[in-house]
């Protein structure tokens, strides 16, 4: 059997190096020689970027769904009819919202201090650094399914750590929503306070002027210019007055509901793992054979031979040099 396997091998031999066939003169005539060698990289091409697409680390996605609509004093952006009261959607105002806070640290911060991610880093300093990589846009998605729905969706290596992501996100997003909308709202009082107090002091201002004219000038009438421009800017101190309280008013009345109200109508999702899309799997797959095919082209290349110039003594006799 040993015999018969020796001679096999020494007649494959035989016919690789003592080939009496003469060089290839082009590179059709290598591949037509060769065809199955150089097939073998396209398809060993293939099949590694085929390995590297199946057998890479999984990715899983959960996603969960909130209802955003006006504060509770202000009329619903539903409408009392069923038609849309604002310019912008709720929905598509809060996922601008989210995709702005997506680029700060400190939101990342505190999400992962709100969920699996603060245990597995530890330190402030190391979530501090690590946080912002693991949650920022290319993971987080948030996409309007109608004026008041916002689907948010995170994706992530494990399905605990998905599920526990999300939910920190759809806390840190409810919690920042209400803190912006409040330091917003505790900055109008204020500006608006100190807009009465200016009022307050005009109108006293107004009513002094008007009261020494008319000690000082006991027989003016009410037709009298200066009576008249003294007591029209009494009236427009009051008017501006009562203006300033109605704002002030206004404002205090939502101190503590905030810009929007978001309610989760759907928790996040048992994390499912994501399969590469048909897309993906042929373009990957395609890239492999194409990367075959140029190392069988650069095979072939190489394996024929230049043609040489021939010099003038090595022209046959008797033929012309030109």
């Amino acid at each position: 059997m040993m015999l018969i396997s020796e001679r096999m091998k020494g007649k494959a031999v035989k016919r690789v190096t003592d080939d009496t066939r003469p060089p290839s003169t082009s590179y059709r005539e290598t591949y037509r020689r060769h065809k199955t060698l150089f097939r073998v990289p396209v398809v060993l091409g293939a099949a590694i970027a085929a390995f590297i697409l199946f057998t890479g680390s999984a990715t899983y996605k959960s996603t969960a769904s909130l209802w955003v609509d006006t504060a509770g004093t202000v009329e619903s952006s539903i409408g009392a009819n069923g038609s849309p009261v604002l310019n912008e959607p709720p929905a598509s105002s809060e996922q601008g919202i989210l995709t702005e806070l997506l680029t700060t640290d400190s939101f990342a911060d505190s999400v992962a201090r709100s969920s699996v991610l603060g245990r597995e880093f530890g330190s402030a300093a190391a979530i501090r650094k690590e946080a912002p990589k693991l949650i920022e846009h290319g993971q987080v998605t948030a996409t309007p399914a109608g004026g008041q729905i916002l689907n948010v969706s995170y994706t992530g290596a494990t399905r605990g750590l998905v599920e526990s992501v999300l939910g920190g996100i759809l806390t840190q997003l409810r919690k920042y929503n209400d803190s912006l909308s409040a330091q917003h709202t505790a900055s109008a009082i204020a500006y608006d306070r100190e807009q009465i107090a200016l009022d307050e002091k005009a109108l006293a201002t107004a009513n002094n002027n008007l009261k020494a004219y008319v000690e000082r000038h006991p027989g003016a009438s009410k037709s009298d210019p200066n009576y008249l421009s003294l007591s029209s800017a009494q009236n427009t101190a009051v008017t501006e007055l009562g203006q300033a309280n109605t704002t002030l008013n206004q404002v205090t009345g939502t101190e503590d509901q905030g810009g929007w109200t978001i309610r989760v109508l759907d928790t996040p999702s048992p994390a499912a793992s994501l399969a590469p899309s048909k897309k993906k799997m042929i373009g990957v797959i395609l890239g492999g054979a194409l990367a075959g095919m140029l190392a069988s082209f650069l095979v072939v290349v190489a394996m024929t031979p230049a043609k040489e110039e021939q010099w003038e003594d090595e022209l046959p006799l008797g033929h012309p040099t030109d």
